[in-house]
């Protein structure tokens, strides 16, 4: 009988001992579980380090005074942002590596090519994680790392205990369902490219753990060759903080009813479905989001509104005026957005390739197949005004037991108890010890 993935959420565990270890956290770029762990740990004590790109150049341009009209530039905006991220010294170790990761990075962002967009991310990230492998760390540390970002930190420590942080779907699964809905030429730019399926599972195979954020995730891994026993599933955690049914509004059609769908234009969020699922209907849709894919918006409905990307002040204010929620995704690992629009008041509208559809309020939630205009073109017909008493009960159940829903603080603690544990309470299998950890590298 194959054991089954462990669900954290949903076991009751023994206290867990003080742990012995202590955690390194490799992380590519500021992301939200990785500083939510981060923060956990500082707060436990057991935080050894962290390991993050060099920022200085970009942190020391941020710094040079910009006349007013160049500082409300989006690009001005976002050095002030990096500066402010970077500039507090923590008292745990902070290593900074690879210049050269962040300089890819950014110029790679410039790119006119999504496709090369991508790559330049990708390209990065091995740059970082090669910088991140010199590091000399302690052999009882617990070792962090990223999707991509992580394989030759891996190799260089096999007697660390090796995490896998996964924010995405496995990268097979990805391409799969890409292929499953577009041409192998139209979803050319946003699939995986085999030297990067290849990377990733390489990572996976030397993890001694492999944290998920979703059951559809740890199927996924499972189905290409992970070994059950090392997949935790453990849910993000979401901050909540700011979206409220109370606040401020835009201005909208009091008399018809509004969408709103917060994604990335781009064909694995399933936007071109959702256009042509709008398409002729008496609603509105804001579509919210950086665009990944020009081509998408070619001949966009009359009824659809493309504001960018916004703020989460700005979010917010879409949220309480629309009348619901709509990400009709291809594929996704575990979309919080759902949880802050759902924490707004509004119905979500999901599809099940979305792992974040089990977080949801059965009641408010509407989950379809993916990929499916007809099915989706229905939903958003029978979409109605909202009344504000149900926006205030869809909210007040997001904040209560109701939902599976939690916040960082509490994801953080879930996942410190699982890899900092002793070998045996965790529950990885691994009969040769130190020889076989070593054998897999």
């Amino acid at each position: 009988m194959r054991p089954s993935v462990r669900n954290v959420v949903e076991e009751r565990r023994p206290a867990v001992p003080a742990p012995r270890r202590a955690l390194v956290v490799a992380s590519p770029y500021p992301e939200g579980a990785a500083r939510a762990l981060i923060a956990g740990a500082a707060a436990r004590g057991v935080l050894a380090g962290e390991i993050v790109p060099r920022t200085g150049l970009v942190a020391r341009a941020a710094s040079i005074p910009l006349p007013s009209a160049a500082a409300r530039t989006p690009f001005a905006r976002r050095m002030r942002e990096l500066r402010d991220r970077y500039a507090s010294c923590p008292a745990h170790r902070v290593e900074r590596v690879s210049h050269l990761a962040e300089l890819v990075l950014r110029a790679g962002r410039r790119l006119p090519s999504p496709g090369l967009v991508l790559r330049s991310s990708y390209l990065s990230k091995i740059f970082f994680d090669r910088a991140a492998a010199s590091v000399d760390l302690a052999d009882d540390r617990v070792v962090l790392g990223f999707p991509g970002a992580c394989l030759a930190l891996f190799r260089a420590h096999p007697d660390a205990r090796r995490v896998f942080h996964a924010v995405d779907a496995h990268p097979r699964a990805h391409n799969r369902e890409l292929l499953r809905h577009f041409s192998r030429r139209r979803s050319r730019a946003e699939r995986y490219p085999a030297r990067l399926v290849r990377r990733i599972e390489k990572e996976l195979r030397l993890a001694d753990v492999v944290l998920t954020p979703s059951t559809i995730v740890s199927e996924q891994m499972a189905r290409y060759g992970v070994d059950r026993s090392k997949i935790v599933e453990i849910p993000y955690g979401v901050s909540l903080a700011g979206f409220t049914p109370e606040g401020p509004t835009v201005e909208r059609d009091p008399e018809r009813p509004r969408l709103v769908c917060a994604a990335h234009v781009s064909c694995r969020k399933g936007i071109p479905q959702l256009l042509d699922a709008v398409r002729g209907l008496p609603v509105d849709l804001v579509l919210v989001g950086g665009v990944f894919d020009r081509r998408i918006l070619h001949g966009v409905p009359s009824n659809v509104i493309v504001t960018g990307p916004l703020s989460a002040d700005e979010l917010a204010r879409e949220f309480r005026t629309a009348d619901a929620f709509i990400l009709p995704t291809l594929e996704d690992a575990c979309s919080l957005v759902v949880a802050e629009a759902a924490a707004s008041g509004l119905p979500v509208i999901t599809t099940a390739a979305n792992g974040a559809a089990a977080l949801l309020d059965p009641v408010h939630g509407t989950v379809l197949p993916s990929g499916d205009v007809d099915a989706l073109r229905k939903v958003l017909g029978r979409v109605q005004l909202l009344e504000r008493a149900t926006r205030m009960a869809i909210s007040d159940r997001v904040r209560s037991s109701a939902t599976a829903i939690t916040d960082w603080s509490t994801y953080a603690e879930r996942v410190l108890d699982v890899v900092l544990a002793e070998e045996r309470a965790l529950g990885v299998q691994n009969p040769g010890g130190a020889t076989s950890r070593k054998a897999r590298n």
